[in-house]
């Protein structure tokens, strides 16, 4: 990496400080995390510090990888934390003087660059995830991700291409078309333009990168090191992995937790949520070694289907390196691997993807979590969920809201396999094991019913053998139901 093409001193500690572009408007001090201005061949500070949240990523300033053969290097990044969680843009810098993002959330990579187009923009009011679309050199879009937040505690490192402050406003609407990624930036009018694509680490030949040595050998400020406390609500220790996110769950008695490397308050949640919680086949902090990596189970959340007395539990995995993995697990035993698609299916107009047939459309609520996300989870958010059949008994699904659209690949696995990568053997889930005990409760009573009512039922005429095996089936069905509803699938209060 060079030197860069602008040098200076840092007016608040002295040290140098050095920019590789030359539109570079903010630069962050290296050394005492001064915000500085640039104007022309001075900077002055601005009287803000910007340090980032050190999270779970392997990226840093002065990365370097390669773009469809052109060789860039990370000059900067810019952590955005809003009320739904944390994200990374990082500012790339070319060999060839040009500047692009590659973007950083949660489980997913995009690349993009400056673009120009002569197609009709939409106002930022009328975008709706998953609904409106947008045609752009001949690829038609569909917004993904649309966001109307301030950001208050954003922050940055290295250099960015505008003046920077620790708040800003955002709107911001993403589209997608299969491999195809668009970003409308309203910060200005008419609004920015940036067009690329989703991608993968491996994809781009980086090099410097953050390793597992790093993480570990780092005192506790680096992505994958863990953490303790306890909680303030219950006194409960509560482990976590630094970085991965400002929120963890408590996974003794449910309380929602905000953490920058200490917890700093807790909101109270339910008796009956706190006893639900512990009702899972894995543990929070067991270790899988799944194809020579090995995962940290961080976060569990169960979700469920609203209408009907189902759900499922869905585990999220941690590796420093490979990123995040999500396991499921039905409650009727079944299990998937579930990986986030970059590459989105090739849509339909109604948004279906081409040549898969309808498998289900249901909601699902968020009943409880615990451990840690790299989103803020919290009970009772909804989602809508579209299945298609993939082939080969694998599904895609979509899941969206109002901000955001997401599609998944979900391939079935075996319980033993599962048994394998974490090498224990699973345990029986709480609430199937009472189901159980409600339902063989209620077949008892059904048997001591029909002996009682037996020798009735032989004295009695036809006319009124039927009426009373009627009135007997309503009280069954009604009895059966409430039987099916004591593991907890009814309300969480």
């Amino acid at each position: 990496m060079t030197q860069g093409i602008f040098h200076t001193t840092c007016p608040s500690c002295g040290g140098p400080v050095h920019s590789y572009s030359a539109s570079a408007k903010t630069l962050v001090c290296p050394y005492c995390r001064s915000l500085l201005i640039r104007d022309g061949a001075s900077v002055s500070d601005s009287g803000e510090d910007s340090t980032p949240f050190e999270d779970y990523s392997p990226l840093q300033i002065g990365t370097t990888g390669h773009d469809q053969g052109q060789a860039f290097t990370i000059v900067g990044r810019l952590q955005a934390r809003y009320d739904a969680g944390i994200w990374n843009e990082w500012y790339l810098f070319y060999n060839d003087g040009s500047s692009g993002w590659l973007s950083e959330s949660g489980d997913q990579y995009v690349l993009t660059r400056p673009a120009t187009s002569s197609a009709t923009l939409p106002n930022f009011a009328d975008i709706r995830a998953g609904e409106s679309r947008l045609t752009v050199d001949g690829n038609v879009y569909l917004a993904a991700d649309v966001r109307d937040i301030t950001l208050e505690r954003a922050s940055a490192e290295g250099e960015l291409p505008y003046p920077f402050s620790g708040t800003r406003h955002n709107r911001v609407a993403d589209y997608r078309c299969e491999s195809h990624f668009l970003t409308l930036d309203y910060g200005e009018e008419p609004p920015e333009i940036f067009i690329g694509r989703g991608v993968a680490l491996a994809d781009l030949a980086l090099a410097n990168t953050r390793s597992d040595a790093q993480i570990l050998d780092t005192a506790g400020a680096l992505k994958g090191s863990r953490a303790s406390g306890n909680c303030p609500h219950c006194g409960a220790p509560v482990d976590w992995l630094r970085g991965l996110t400002p929120t963890i769950i408590c996974p003794s008695c449910g309380s929602d937790l905000e953490s920058n490397s200490l917890i700093a308050s807790a909101h109270t949640t339910g008796e009956r949520q706190q006893k639900i919680a512990e009702r899972h086949s894995l543990p929070l902090g067991a270790e899988a070694d799944i194809d020579g990596n090995k995962y940290t189970l961080i976060g569990l959340v169960y979700k469920e289907e609203i209408g009907e007395n189902s759900g499922w539990t869905e585990y999220l995995l941690y590796h420093p390196q490979q990123g995040f993995l999500w396991l499921v697990e039905t409650d009727d035993g079944e299990w998937s691997v579930s990986h986030t698609l970059n590459d989105w299916p090739a849509l339909k107009g109604n948004g279906a993807p081409r040549g898969m047939g309808k498998l289900y459309d249901y909601r699902s609520r968020v009943r409880h979590a615990a451990g840690a996300f790299y989103w803020h989870i919290k009970k009772g958010d909804e989602l809508a969920h579209h299945d298609y059949d993939a082939g080969k008994r694998e599904k895609l699904s979509a899941e969206q809201n109002a901000q955001e659209l997401n599609w998944s690949r979900s391939i079935p696995t075996s319980r033993k396999q599962i048994e394998r990568w974490f090498g224990l053997k699973l345990k029986e889930t709480g609430g199937n094991d009472e189901q159980n005990s409600c339902l063989g409760c209620f077949y008892i009573l059904f048997i001591i019913y029909l002996i009682l009512n037996f020798p009735a039922w032989l004295a009695m005429n036809d006319d009124a053998l039927v009426t009373s095996l009627v009135i007997s089936g309503i009280i069954f069905t009604a009895l059966y139901r409430i039987g099916k509803r004591a593991d907890g699938g009814g309300t969480d209060e």
